[in-house]
């Protein structure tokens, strides 16, 4: 009986035999060729390394520009020197302060000159210099009674949905001194609204936090009376406002 042998046996032969005079030069190749190809890999990754750096700065760039485009450079000044005022030390004297961390809150005293500074006509109107940031007030009732209502809570997740990489959030509680502990009180309800904003998925880190007695006109009186639901508290000194910006 004729035993067959597959065609590519013959092949595979022919390699073997033929492989060992063929070693040395195809070694050679493919070592230049892999040498070849490590230097293509080593330039196309230092170049991505340079392009990355550029893209740090050009980031950089980005973010203040539409810092000054839609936070304007009052506001973005008024951030910076309350941030600054609201410094806490390091804990070695020779370290520089550092910011509060995020969620922390800042307090009238350390939060007004600033206000004045960046109001024009420097009276420290707060709502005037804050007009052109898109905003809530949150009428929130005093000890058991305080919450938001599913109205406001609507409003305030719309406000929550509508984020940019720089949007930042301020929550600005008012104390009152009806308050046995006004400060503690309205860090209490800054929390209510920070904690609302955290179930809508927004980080506490991009959350700035102000308790903050700030002046009021007649007029921005009148309109937050005006805007308060049924149910709702009408003291002012209650409200806590919601800023989204972008600086």
């Amino acid at each position: 009986m004729k035993i067959r042998v597959p065609r590519y046996r013959w092949i595979t032969t022919a390699l073997l035999l033929f492989a060992p005079s063929l070693c040395g030069c195809a070694s050679d190749e493919l070592v230049a060729r892999i040498q070849f190809l490590t230097r293509v890999v080593q330039t196309v990754q230092a170049e991505q390394q340079e392009q990355n750096k550029k893209l740090v700065g050009l980031d950089s760039e980005l973010r203040l520009a539409w810092s000054n485009l839609f936070c304007g450079e009052k506001v973005s000044q008024l951030f910076e020197d309350v941030d600054k005022e609201c410094s806490v030390p390091k804990e070695t004297a020779a370290a520089p302060p550092a910011p509060n961390p995020a969620g922390s809150s800042c307090t009238t005293k350390s939060i007004n000159p600033a206000v004045v500074d960046a109001d024009d006509t420097h009276k420290g109107m707060f709502l005037s210099v804050m007009k052109n940031a898109p905003s809530e007030v949150l009428p929130i009732g005093p000890g058991s009674v305080r919450d938001v209502t599913p109205s406001r809570a609507k409003k305030l997740e719309h406000l929550a949905q509508s984020r940019l990489r720089t949007t930042r959030f301020l929550v600005v509680a008012r104390t009152s001194p009806k308050d046995a502990q006004p400060e503690v009180a309205a860090a209490q309800r800054a929390r209510l609204v920070i904690d609302k904003l955290k179930a809508m998925k927004v980080p506490e880190e991009l959350i700035r936090r102000w308790v903050y007695r700030f002046e009021m006109s007649k007029k921005e009186l009148a309109d937050y009376q005006r805007d308060v639901h049924v149910g709702e508290s009408k003291e002012v000194d209650y409200g806590v406002w919601v800023f989204r910006v972008n600086c």
